[in-house]
């Protein structure tokens, strides 16, 4: 005996499964067309050979047809009674598809099965039973029809007698196998199916689905990534759960922080600043502004800071609340306009200051007191104004001559009493007067 084909059957039904979709549920009619081999059972005296036959089935629904068929053979023969021998092999199979509508469809079949053995002498009908299965593999499909290509294996089980069995042989029970393929034509009978989703009205549970989404074997549409988008229509599949997600199922990120809307717990954070899993910046510095807009991510703890999160200093506050920052400690050689080494620190910080509001327009204003001809200080105090314009220039390479205008107002502006040193010592200073102060309010 060989082995058994209903085993490799059900082992190729099992591996090839197909999608999880039903075909239309009407019945209606199968033909096919077949051709392949007998393999002889090796008690029987004759040689294996070519057979051909057909099959003509009914369906029941989707998941059982009753199929009858007719396979004949020729093949020489090692008997006294002759050396040709025809088998016709017939019977009525119970066909049941457990993976119906894919391209893959595998099913499993067995019933009654009859051979008809004619020798050159006579012949003997036997009756016995077969069991098997196969593939029907999608080639072309229309409205109600499909066409298959069928691969199809049977074992037929029947007692033999003399002379086709030598008489010694105890076992009266042998076994034929039938391997053949084909093409195979259906016909079914229409169903309706409202929302054209594949499945009959009457197997349908999910009634409306939407039209283009992929539903299961009772027309129920898959909703893989859980966002409420059905597959099919989803044009994001891979959602995370829990992310909001538009009428395409694409999740939404209104912030642009890399974390979508829904799982962000900080969902107007500023362009351009890192966040964490969750969506909410960090301030690494504690002064206020995120990190990844912070221009000084170092500040030290409650020091006042711009908006770029550097810190503000006294002249620079000044300047933003008065337009003005006047500068006491800038010394001059006595009744000259150059420079003391003293001054450059103070000269420094308003360089850096000014840099950081490209777009203001600065008068550089030269004081002195009153002791000397008003004449010569009004002239001095224009000089000294220029060298210090001449001074940021030199040293800080964002500013320009142009942003810069220089008066001398010598002692005419006093903001002291000249009668007294400490007096005096007030009024001679520089003063950095803002010409467009429209520009501090961006």
């Amino acid at each position: 005996m060989r082995p058994s084909i209903a085993i490799c059957a059900v082992a190729i039904a099992t591996l090839a499964a197909p999608e999880a979709r039903a075909d239309a549920a009407g019945s209606g009619w199968t033909f096919s067309l077949l051709g392949g081999t007998t393999l002889i059972d090796e008690d029987v005296e004759a040689d294996d050979d070519l057979l051909v036959g057909g099959r003509i089935g009914y369906m029941l629904g989707s998941y059982i047809h009753i199929e009858g068929m007719f396979h004949s053979m020729k093949s020489a023969a090692d008997m006294a009674l002759g050396d040709e021998l025809r088998l016709d092999h017939y019977g009525v199979d119970l066909v049941l598809n457990p993976f119906p509508g894919g391209v893959l469809e595998p099913y499993l079949a067995g019933g009654y099965a009859g051979t008809d053995w004619r020798l050159t002498g006579g012949g003997n009908n036997f009756n016995g039973f077969e069991a098997g299965g196969g593939l029907r593999v999608r080639l072309a499909r229309g409205d109600g029809w499909r066409w298959d290509l069928r691969l199809d294996a049977r074992d037929v089980f029947s007692k033999l007698d003399s002379p086709l069995v030598d008489a010694s042989v105890v076992d009266d029970t042998h076994q034929q196998i039938l391997l053949s393929a084909g093409l195979q034509l259906s016909f079914r009978s229409r169903e309706k199916d409202s929302d054209g989703d594949g499945v009959i009205d009457k197997l349908d549970r999910c009634a409306e689905t939407p039209a283009g989404a992929m539903v299961d074997a009772e027309g129920c549409p898959f909703d893989s990534d859980g966002d409420r988008v059905v597959d099919g229509l989803d044009r994001c599949p891979g959602s995370p759960r829990g992310a909001l997600v538009d009428s395409r199922g694409c999740p939404a990120d209104r912030d642009g922080d890399g974390v979508y809307d829904g799982l962000d717990r900080c969902d107007n954070t500023p362009r351009g600043v890192p966040v964490d899993a969750r969506g909410c910046t960090r301030d690494s510095d504690g002064d206020g502004v995120h990190d990844g807009i912070d221009r000084c991510p170092r500040t030290k703890q409650g020091v006042e800071v711009d908006a770029k999160g550097c810190e503000v200093t006294k002249l620079e506050r000044a300047m933003l609340d008065t337009g003005l920052i006047r500068l006491d400690s800038i010394f001059f050689e006595s009744g000259k306009a150059i420079l003391k080494p003293e001054s450059y620190p103070s000269l420094d910080e308003v360089g850096r200051i000014l840099e950081k509001w490209p777009g203001l327009r600065i008068e550089v204003g030269g004081h002195t007191d009153s002791q000397g001809a008003a004449d010569m200080n009004q002239r001095l105090s224009g000089d000294r104004a220029g060298a210090v314009r001449t001074y940021l220039v030199q040293h800080f390479a964002t500013l320009q001559l142009s942003q810069l205008d220089v008066m001398g107002y010598g002692e005419t502006q006093p903001i002291a009493d000249n009668d007294s040193k400490e007096g005096r010592a007030r009024n001679r200073r520089v003063e950095f007067r803002v010409l467009n102060r429209g520009t501090l309010e961006r």
